[in-house]
């Protein structure tokens, strides 16, 4: 390890410029199964284990980072928040303690690891408004394989088992969940299964309208554009028009079907 790695080593994120040098140190001279805690925006927090890419890019403050300042701007205490795909709790933490305790966070996380971690992280944020759910989110109760992926933010559902990281979980439907209450906003990142997620919740959609987060995976999706996907074609079937997350707050911005993407991003749905 090289002196700018071993100093890194030992300082926070917000402590060094994040440019590409920087972060590459940082990255290096990391240890496996090394555990950080990441304080949060509004006073959460989340242990990260820094040897996934994943974990190590949260606790950097290079994951979301933009969108989660946006997610608390959205929400007001008293609100309802659910988070479908809520991984190890970056959006759930960050939803709880904007909507407080006279607001509520539904979090669905089919993954068993990556849920144990999950509720880890809601004891350590001590959040009691939220309600989690060890369950995938679908069209309607029912079960499904999923993958479990050591690098678990890109665990999914799959059509049928074929390796020993591959389980049955249960699927659920917002809409039976849910019932009657009354919804601010949806995030939706389950690698290819929104479309499943949003038909589940058709009822809600029509009848609360809430604002919607919804990733959109241009190489899961198999298309870059927008107009291609099916998601996006629901959604402005049933009223929704769609931005960039970031421009959410923005009057302007809204996305047309021939807009292009490489990658993946965060997409805002809202009623138009």
């Amino acid at each position: 390890m090289d002196i700018i790695g071993r100093v890194l080593r030992w300082i926070g994120p917000a402590s060094f410029p994040s440019n590409g040098r920087f972060l590459h140190h940082w990255i290096q001279s990391r240890d496996d199964e090394e555990q950080r805690i990441r304080a949060l925006p509004g006073g959460g927090k989340l242990r990260c284990n820094v040897s996934l890419p994943y974990e190590a890019m949260v606790w950097l403050r290079q994951e979301e980072e933009e969108d989660i300042n946006v997610l608390r701007k959205l929400l007001a205490p008293g609100d309802v928040f659910i988070d479908c795909g809520a991984n190890i709790g970056l959006w759930t933490i960050v939803a709880s303690m904007q909507v407080g305790a006279t607001g509520a966070v539904y979090a669905f996380e089919p993954n068993p690891n990556t849920y144990s971690r999950l509720l880890e992280n809601i004891r350590l944020s001590e959040a009691g408004n939220i309600h989690s759910n060890q369950v995938a989110i679908g069209i309607e109760h029912g079960s499904a394989v999923f993958r479990c992926d050591t690098h678990h933010n890109s665990s999914h559902v799959k059509k049928e088992k074929t390796s020993d990281n591959d389980l049955e979980v249960p699927v659920r439907d917002l809409d039976a969940i849910i019932g009657e209450k009354k919804v601010s906003g949806i995030k939706v990142d389950v690698e290819g299964y929104e479309f499943e997620v949003l038909r589940g919740a058709e009822k809600l959609l029509k009848r609360e309208k809430p604002w919607l987060s919804v990733e959109f995976n241009t190489k899961i999706a198999e298309t870059r554009y927008l107009g291609d996907w099916s998601v996006h074609n629901y959604l402005s079937d049933i009223g929704y028009e769609a931005r960039l997350f970031r421009n959410a707050l923005s009057s302007n911005g809204a996305l047309q079907k021939d807009r292009e993407f490489s990658g993946y991003c965060n997409l805002f749905y809202h009623s138009s």
